[in-house]
């Protein structure tokens, strides 16, 4: 049973977009980011297909008494849990490799789009009047990307146009009686801008690698300003390579979460060949991924699940969250 039925929580006030800011840079370092010709990323909490097709159901009741039962029994049978949402598409076009002095670029156009949602029912604060919160994000970002690589270390940069819209709205039960959607895509109409770079560089020596990242970083703001803003993400990763199997850790911030939040470690095995089979695993303050991995000749599969060791976290019943990648890869 979710966690707060029946309970009075002591929490007044859910932060979705604090939340989901975490989730979001969990998915964006988890997710493995090869020269790909096309990609599609999807991650999606269990139930989150029910919970919209019974809300839609239950909102489309012609008896109001029938609809607000339904939609009552409904809030409570959801209670104090969360669900959360990512989808992200990418296609990049290739264009020709340059060699300086020792150094390899591999340089390409890219477009990226991102759709992601977090959503949690609640009665913190009113366990009368339970209600239903949602914070949703639209992105998309157009520019040129390079990785680069020479003998002891190897990166990547990325300098594109980033364009944003957001929106975060708080229902009740009566709200949502009268017909208010969870989630209103025609609201996100308010687009803020900016020009932004991405850079990461691994330093290896011998078996071990360290990697420096920074993601988004925009240096010249934009007038309008979403919720979530356009603040970068912060990333330092130690990996020890060998040859079947690896193992590592690091730290990931980002206003809206602690640094304590972004630790985790992770290991890996390989098998090389054709295909190649591997499997990794990424250990939270909360949760552990299990995604096994498959690549076939320029396809890239991976599915795997985002699993909870600690539940609740801030009094919020946390489902498990599939997640699929699938990837066209350069030749060669």
């Amino acid at each position: 049973m979710p966690f707060g039925q029946g309970a009075v929580p002591t929490t007044s006030v859910r932060d979705e977009l604090g939340r989901y800011t975490l989730l979001r840079d969990r998915t964006i370092l988890e997710r493995p980011d090869h020269l790909s010709i096309m990609s599609a990323k999807a991650h999606v909490s269990s139930g989150t297909k029910s919970l919209v097709s019974e809300m839609s159901e239950a909102t489309e009741q012609s008896d109001p008494i029938q609809k607000n039962l339904q939609v009552l029994a409904l809030l409570n049978r959801y209670l104090n849990t969360e669900r959360y949402v990512d989808l992200d598409l990418k296609a990049n076009i290739p264009l020709p490799y340059v060699n300086i002095q020792g150094y390899q670029f591999l340089p390409h156009l890219f477009y990226n789009f991102n759709l992601g949602a977090q959503l949690s029912i609640s009665n913190f604060g009113d366990v009368s009047n339970p209600r239903a919160q949602t914070y949703l994000k639209k992105e998309k970002a157009l520019g040129l990307a390079s990785e680069f690589r020479h003998d002891k270390y190897a990166g990547y940069f990325r300098f594109y146009q980033l364009t944003r819209s957001d929106l975060k709205s708080t229902l009740t039960y009566a709200d949502i009686v009268t017909n208010q959607s969870l989630i209103k895509f025609d609201s996100l109409n308010i687009e803020g801008q900016v020009y932004a770079l991405d850079f990461a560089n691994t330093w290896t020596f011998k078996h071990n690698l360290i990697t420096t990242e920074i993601r988004e970083f925009a240096p010249i703001k934009d007038d309008v300003e979403t919720a979530y803003g356009f603040r970068p993400l912060l990333h330092l990763n130690y990996r020890s390579q060998r040859s079947f199997w690896y193992y590592g850790g690091g730290l990931h911030y980002r206003r809206f979460y602690s640094l304590g939040d972004g630790i985790y470690v992770e290991a890996g095995v390989k098998r090389e060949g054709s295909p190649s089979l591997a499997f990794s695993t990424r250990i939270s303050n909360e949760s552990v991924n299990l995604a096994p991995e498959l690549n076939w000749g320029i396809l890239h599969f991976r599915y795997g699940m985002r699993l909870q060791y600690r539940n609740p976290v801030n009094e919020m019943w946390v489902p498990a969250t599939h997640f699929l990648i699938l990837e066209f890869q350069y030749p060669g």
